[in-house]
């Protein structure tokens, strides 16, 4: 019996050897593995969107090739095939990136800050066309020959909608291992990044699926544009026009905002500008149409109904600007052929706030009016008094229009209106406005 048992000891001793040993090695796998995991959630792992960037025909596009990411995952990550093929003017969305990303076994998803909106896919920039009689030797050289430098001027006259012709560029003579380095067959983007006059460029290359170069290269543009020259001294407050001004074609740095010279004649100096100098859109301001003291005609929009008056301005004034104009109907006599006492002593002049339309024309609503009584203004009629909401003829004998219905005889409290002395246009029928 003895025999028995010690011989079935000997049996399981190494059985219980071989479980306590797996054992031990499935608690130091755990515990590697929280390890590994709570690194990986301590740093949250980022994928920016690139706005665009370079493929050939049917090329498989993994998200290295349309973003950059950074993070513990940045591995497993950019080999994520988000297109198996994808051709030039194809664009990739976030939501087909987090599909793709969902279907990749092993990627911890929810730790991934995504940014950005779509990816246009573009092709590369061609060589100029070979002649027709060189020969395939030379042809292929000239194809290998394609570099970053040769593609960057074709791609700044797209993003900037320039002829090429009217781009100079001058690259960093430190970035020329950058600037060198040859396209063929591979796959590129570049990607502005200010608008000074050395716009710094992010150029990244790939072969296949590895990148081969990410780096910022800065090139300083100057763009051929047509500007406006001061033909001669020009004082703040002259006109802008041919007699003042001539147009030639010149270099311009990047940065600096010329304006369309189109844009610029009509307008007037708000400073200054000495003969031979370049006039910039800052120089300028918008001519004054109506002076102070200036008779505007005034349109009054109520509803479907347009009354015209003539006031004069009180301030000057530019096309689209806000003034302010009074009356300009004297005031109203006695039988006697003296101004009312009661009108004397009420009389203030009736001010209308109105849009310049152009010289000597002026817009105003029924809205304009009533936020005078908000702003707490006190309205009143041709006389300096205030007024109901009835009609009043002036002393012409043409009546006057309000410029908001007409309220039911008697006075209601807090209804108040401007009264403006109609002024038929010339163009129009003279017609009673009364209902």
């Amino acid at each position: 019996m003895r025999h028995a048992l010690a011989y079935l000891l000997s049996l399981l001793a190494p059985l219980l050897a071989t479980s306590i040993a797996c054992a031990q090695n499935t608690s130091q796998a755990n515990t590697q593995a929280v390890t590994q995991t709570g690194t990986q959630i301590g740093k949250q792992d980022a994928v920016r969107l690139l706005a665009s960037t370079t493929i050939t025909p049917n090329q498989q596009v993994t998200l290295a090739h349309i973003a950059t990411i950074e993070g513990s995952q940045a591995s497993l990550l950019s080999s994520i095939v988000i297109r198996e093929s994808a051709n030039p003017g194809d664009t990739i969305s976030l939501a087909d990136i987090r599909a793709a990303m969902r279907a990749q076994k092993g990627l911890n998803a929810g730790r991934i800050a995504l940014s950005g909106s779509s990816v246009t896919l573009t092709a590369p920039s061609q060589p100029a066309p070979t002649p027709a009689k060189q020969d395939t030797t030379k042809t292929t050289a000239t194809a290998n020959q394609l570099r970053i430098r040769d593609a960057i001027p074709d791609f700044l006259a797209r993003e900037y909608k320039v002829a090429p012709t009217d781009l100079q560029l001058t690259f960093d003579d430190s970035d020329t291992k950058l600037l060198d380095t040859p396209l063929t067959n591979r796959t590129y983007t570049l990607a502005p990044q200010g608008t000074s006059d050395r716009v710094p460029i992010h150029v990244r290359i790939y072969e296949g699926d590895t990148l081969i170069a990410a780096q910022t290269t800065r090139v300083a543009i100057k763009i051929q544009r047509e500007v406006l020259i001061a033909a001669l001294d020009i004082s703040r407050g002259t006109p802008l026009d041919d007699a003042t001004t001539t147009r030639e074609r010149r270099w311009m740095p990047f940065a600096t905002r010329v304006g369309d010279p189109t844009a610029i004649l009509g307008r007037m100096a708000k400073s200054t500008i000495r003969a031979g100098s370049l006039i910039e859109t800052r120089q300028t301001e918008e001519a004054i149409v109506i002076r102070k003291g200036d008779l505007v005609a005034v349109d009054c929009l109520a509803g479907s109904v347009v009354l015209r008056s003539q006031m004069r301005a009180k301030t000057d004034g530019r096309v689209g600007e806000f003034i302010d104009l009074v009356a300009v109907t004297p005031p109203k006599t006695a039988k006697s052929g003296k101004k009312s006492r009661d009108a004397q002593s009420r009389a203030q002049p009736t001010i209308i706030r109105a849009r310049v339309a152009g010289p000597g024309r002026a817009v105003t609503t029924t809205d304009t009016s009533a936020s005078q009584l908000r702003d707490g203004s006190q309205p009143t009629d041709e006389l300096g008094n205030t007024s109901d909401a009835r009609s009043a003829p002036d002393s012409s004998g043409t009546d006057a229009a309000p410029l908001s219905p007409s309220s039911p005889r008697g006075k209601q409290p807090g209804k108040r209106t401007i009264v403006l002395p109609l002024r038929p246009a010339s163009d129009a029928p003279r017609e009673d406005p009364r209902p």
